[in-house]
């Protein structure tokens, strides 16, 4: 089964179903279930509500005239972990599978140490350990034999961010180089729809694309497991108790 990675102002994960799942705790926990427009399948969907958008957020932050290949070349020269340094990408509320709107996001672990291009790596560390977290969760519910994952939108063009989440996932990712495929992608139901193709096969047939497969780095996917679970994992719990007291003083 193979999942698709839209990587946008969001992060969208689709993975299709052979069976709707009747567990109510994934609804409970953000998933949402559809009707596949393939004939007789259907699809669930997770991700994260912030991702590019946490990327456009610390480069405003830090510095409007810094473009995104200038941070990314700085990230590139700061080792797998940041100096110690890792993100918690809740700049909204808290991903699937956690409910908690009062949730926020936040840097732990800085020191003199930190500079930007350390911070700007763990930013994409973070989000690279909360699409794992994301994924692993869903993929408890289906349990479905991932074979593949393939990735669209304007957030593969950072090959940074594309590298560091297929070695925390230890997963191959093969991105799809196109523009607008999401747009494409409805202009083809729209066919569909119309009656311009009879079926999907012959939709997909008229479309040819170049794509790029990001590997995993072998070296670094032991370390980052264990930074996954050591680390990232315990943040939310250890800040939840203090978020929530933000959550009574500030909210109006």
């Amino acid at each position: 089964m193979s999942l698709l990675d839209s990587v946008g102002t969001s992060e969208a994960i689709f993975l299709p179903l052979k069976q709707p799942l009747a567990d109510l705790n994934l609804g409970r926990q953000g998933y949402a279930q559809g009707v596949h427009v393939v004939a007789g399948r259907y699809y669930v969907l997770g991700g994260l509500y912030t991702a590019g958008i946490c990327v456009d957020w610390f480069r405003n932050l830090v510095d409007t005239d810094t473009d995104h290949a200038a941070l990314i070349a700085e990230a590139e020269m700061v080792p797998p972990g940041s100096h110690g340094v890792t993100f918690l990408p809740y700049l909204r509320l808290a991903n699937p599978p956690i409910d908690d709107p009062q949730a926020r996001g936040a840097f732990v672990g800085l020191t003199t140490d930190a500079g930007r291009g350390a911070l700007f790596r763990a930013l994409l560390e973070g989000l690279a350990f909360e699409l794992r977290h994301s994924l692993e969760a869903l993929l408890a519910h289906t349990r479905a034999d991932l074979q593949a994952i393939y990735a669209i939108g304007g957030g593969t063009r950072n090959r940074l961010h594309t590298r560091i989440k297929a070695t925390v996932l230890n997963r191959t990712i093969t991105v799809v180089e196109m523009e607008e495929a999401t747009a494409l992608g409805a202009a083809m139901l729209a066919g569909l729809g119309a009656g311009v193709y009879p079926d999907v096969h012959s939709a997909l047939s008229t479309v040819q694309v170049a794509r790029t497969v990001v590997e995993p780095l072998a070296g670094h996917v032991e370390f980052y497991d264990t930074v996954y679970h050591q680390v990232y994992r315990q943040i939310y719990p250890a800040l939840r108790p203090v978020n929530s007291a933000i959550h009574r003083l500030f909210s109006s």
